[in-house]
């Protein structure tokens, strides 16, 4: 009884024609799930990649032809996989496509926003709060995005400043890690409140849901002010 009120919904959400008497279970708007790739943490992973509706982090390429997504993109663990548990380095909310360079050059360094930094277009420095000459080496990369290798830092663009901020909150939630070597708090929140879901971001939390049975709160419950106000207080607390 419970698979066929999960295939109405998924009907409702999706606008999508369920196959009862195949072994489809679902369809997401252009990639069918079938019980193989359901039951596939591996195959299910492929989904972000595969499904052009599926977001994107850090990049704009869009690649329409499904046999070259491979050779561009690959998948970015927002909160780090070098610092998380086996079961969290599976959880697909916590997993968003990007381009392969752009994902090696972020690798598992701290998040940080351009504001934190001043940088000074004609002699080319950054300059940290209080005028303090950075002399660090900070490399632009593609769409905006810039990284510190010496530092270990890495600012995103602000398309992707949004759903990063909603991945670590859920992963602090979800399995009490700590944030404060993958963000400020400060900017966490900035980001969170200046950034809300985007269709893509609120498509990918649907289907995962439908994967793992759980919703990313800080995606669909966005304008509950008052519960995600709670949340950001014992955000503080901790």
């Amino acid at each position: 009884m419970l698979f066929y009120k999960k295939i109405f919904l998924m009907i409702l959400l999706f606008t999508n024609i369920v196959k009862l008497n195949s072994n489809i279970l679902f369809f997401t708007n252009n990639f069918k799930i079938n019980q193989k790739i359901y039951y596939s943490v591996l195959k299910c992973k492929n989904i972000l990649i595969y499904d052009e509706f599926m977001p994107t982090l850090y990049t704009n390429i869009n690649i329409k032809n499904k046999s070259k997504r491979k050779n561009v993109y690959s998948l970015e663990h927002i909160y780090p996989s070098s610092y998380i548990d086996k079961l969290a380095k599976n959880d697909m909310h916590n997993i968003v496509k990007t381009s392969k360079n752009i994902n090696n050059a972020r690798s598992n360094y701290k998040f940080c926003d351009i504001i934190e930094y001043k940088y000074n277009i004609k002699t080319k420095e950054w300059y940290k709060e209080h005028n303090v000459i950075d002399t660090s080496k900070w490399i632009q990369l593609e769409n905006d995005n810039y990284v510190n290798h010496k530092k270990k830092l890495f600012i995103p663009n602000n398309n992707s400043k949004g759903i990063i901020s909603r991945a670590i909150l859920y992963m602090k939630f979800k399995y009490n890690y700590s944030i404060e070597k993958i963000i400020n708090i400060d900017t966490l929140i900035k980001w969170y409140i200046d950034y809300p879901p985007s269709n893509n971001e609120i498509y990918h939390n649907n289907i995962i849901k439908e994967l793992q049975n759980e919703d990313n709160i800080f995606i669909k419950n966005y304008n509950n002010k008052r519960q995600i106000n709670n949340l950001i207080k014992e955000l503080y607390k901790k």
